[in-house]
């Protein structure tokens, strides 16, 4: 009987410690909210491999961890944008406790609004040699990509926008 009495008391003590550290971890766990938008919208965010679902979104994101978001739009470049903690305080705390120390709540993401601009797919890295030509070309492209429905007007106006700054900058 002794035997029983003393596994039980066991197996109790065992069950309420473990759900109490579940709920101390739920409670001091440091997570930050994050405005996640890209230019243009719509794009999909993917974080460790996984679709999480389409700009603008609002992510709550562990403010203790290094965070890499992906977007992906199709007929853009793919983008990554990184989110990294920083001190909460100017200064380093002197004095920094066991649980909320190991959950993060002395950190911050450096960011709380990622704002990702998704470059053309067509647009180039370099002007070439004859550069009105190209950009001419590039263009008549994003128009007749209007023309056919496969790009929308705000979407036409960030491509044209990324051509001139391309053609600007050389």
């Amino acid at each position: 009987m002794r035997i029983l009495n003393a596994f039980l008391s066991l197996v109790l003590i065992l069950f309420f410690t473990t759900a109490c550290s579940t709920i101390v971890e739920n409670n001091l766990q440091s997570n930050q909210e994050v405005l996640v938008e890209s230019v243009p919208s719509d794009s999909d965010i993917y974080m460790d491999g996984e679709f999480i679902g389409k700009t603008p979104m609002v992510l709550r994101l562990r403010s203790d961890l290094n965070h890499e978001i992906y977007f992906h739009k199709k007929g853009y470049k793919p983008t990554v944008e990184h989110l990294n903690p920083i001190q909460k305080y100017e200064k380093k705390p002197y004095v920094q406790w066991g649980l909320a120390k190991d959950f993060g709540h002395y950190y911050k993401l450096s960011s709380d609004h990622v704002i990702a601009e998704m470059y053309w797919d067509s647009l180039p890295n370099t002007v070439g040699i004859s550069p009105y030509e190209a950009m001419s070309e590039l263009i008549a492209k994003a128009d007749n990509a209007m023309s056919s429905g496969n790009l929308t007007l705000g979407e036409h106006k960030i491509i044209i926008r990324q051509i001139i700054e391309l053609f600007n900058s050389n």
